[in-house]
C-alpha cells in the first residue's frame, strides 16, 4: 500500500469530495446547460477510484522527474524565459496562444500531484458526458465527441495538429484555471448569449481562442 504524506492525504479528502458532488464545477455548469447532472450517474467508488488516480500520479510524476519540483517551478519558468532559457516545451506556443505569466505561475506553483489530479478529472469529464450522449441520446461515438468538444476544453500540446488544426487544437494546460473562470462566468452571468457563442463555434476550444483574441478572457 502506498504511503501518502501530508499533502498527498490532503489531496485524496479534496479530490474525494469533488467526485462526490459535481466532478468540478466548471463542467458540471456546462452540463447543467443539457440537463446532466453528472452525480446521477456515479456507480462506483469514489474513494476508490480517488486513491487509484493520486497512486497512478505519484507514480507518472516520480518517473518523469516532476515530483519534487520547486514550488516556485512558475516562477522560475518566467526567470529563465526572460533569459532566453526556454523550460517549458513550445513555450512559444503557448505564449501565442495567449498564456500569461499569471497563467504559468498559478498552474506551474502547483504541487505536481495536483496538477495531475487536474488533468485526469478533466478527462473524466470528458467521459462522462461521451457515455451520456451515448447512453442517453443514442448518438454514436464520433458524434459524441463531437458534442462533447463543443461543451468542454481540450488540453494537450497546441502545437499538436494530428488530429485537430487551427483553433480546434489543443488548448496549453496553463489556460486551465482561467477557461475554469469564464465557464463559471459566462454560465452564471450570460447564459443565453454564452448557448448561442457555444453553438456557432467548432469547438470549446475555438470558442476560447477567439474570446483570448478578442480580450474577453
Amino acid at each position: 500500500m502506498t504511503e501518502h504524506n501530508k499533502i498527498e492525504q490532503e489531496l485524496i479528502k479534496y479530490w474525494i469530495q469533488v467526485l462526490k458532488h459535481n466532478i468540478t464545477i466548471p463542467a458540471q455548469k456546462q452540463a447543467d446547460m443539457l440537463g446532466i447532472k453528472f452525480e446521477d450517474n456515479v456507480d462506483f467508488d469514489v474513494e476508490e477510484v480517488v486513491i487509484n488516480l493520486i497512486n497512478k500520479a505519484i507514480n507518472e510524476s516520480k518517473q518523469v522527474g516532476s515530483y519534487n519540483l520547486p514550488k516556485n517551478f512558475g516562477n522560475i519558468i518566467i526567470e529563465r524565459e526572460g533569459k532566453g532559457e526556454n523550460t517549458l516545451k513550445n513555450i512559444s506556443s503557448k505564449r501565442a496562444d495567449g498564456v500569461t505569466n499569471e497563467d504559468i505561475i498559478k498552474w506551474w506553483n502547483l504541487n505536481d500531484i495536483d496538477r495531475r489530479m487536474k488533468m485526469s478529472f478533466h478527462e473524466i469529464n470528458h467521459i462522462y458526458l461521451l457515455k451520456y450522449f451515448v447512453a442517453k441520446e443514442g448518438l454514436n461515438p464520433d458524434q459524441a465527441l463531437a458534442k462533447t468538444r463543443k461543451l468542454l476544453p481540450v488540453y494537450g500540446d497546441s502545437s499538436d495538429t494530428s488530429h485537430f488544426t487551427g483553433d480546434d487544437r489543443p488548448l496549453p494546460f496553463e489556460l486551465y484555471n482561467r477557461v475554469d473562470a469564464y465557464m463559471i462566468n459566462r454560465n452564471l452571468s450570460e447564459l443565453v448569449q454564452y448557448k448561442k457563442d457555444i453553438e456557432n463555434s467548432s469547438s470549446f476550444n475555438a470558442l476560447i481562442r477567439r474570446e483570448i483574441r478578442s480580450g474577453k478572457l
